[in-house]
């Protein structure tokens, strides 16, 4: 997923500058130490995946150092973004557990005896179970929040 970002330094960095260059989160802890002069203080004793990406900021015509960024769920690869490619390597539903919250009573049976079960995507109680099977029998259709924000026109496909 590609989102925005937007960087401000008076001075330091040109106004209505754009890029579309890859800059990963964690790039920010080597930029922010190298900005501060403390670049020194990245521990050597272990791998630190972040990238200095204080020229990118910085000059007006500035490049990436970074060439890919892994995207990952868990100890699952996800995909992958090398410049402006990006190749999928395992595609979710969007009724994969952590996108639809589905308390039913089947699940809170299978928890009984606990205080909460986890439902699919994330945690319900016996209560919250019960509420949802309620919705279910009158018809009602709770959406994903996947599909709220689909149906709001938020969420589109993305080009490139």
């Amino acid at each position: 997923m590609r989102v925005p970002g937007i960087a401000y330094w008076k001075g330091m960095i040109a106004p209505g500058r754009q890029s579309d260059e890859l800059f990963d989160l964690m790039d920010l802890f080597n930029t922010a130490l190298d900005l501060a002069g403390a670049i020194d203080s990245i521990p050597t004793d272990r791998y630190i995946d972040g990238i200095d990406q204080t020229s990118l900021l910085l000059a007006d015509d500035g490049r990436s150092r970074r060439e890919k960024v892994y995207i990952w769920s868990e100890k699952n690869l996800m995909a992958m973004r090398m410049y402006e490619y990006k190749i999928h390597l395992k595609v979710v539903e969007t009724q994969a557990q952590w996108l639809d919250i589905d308390c039913t009573a089947e699940k809170a049976a299978k928890g009984a005896g606990t205080k909460a079960t986890v439902g699919i995507g994330g945690r319900c109680s016996p209560a919250e179970a019960a509420k949802d099977s309620a919705k279910r029998a009158a018809g009602v259709e709770d959406k994903g929040p996947l599909d709220k924000h689909r149906d709001e026109g938020l969420v589109k496909k993305a080009v490139k």
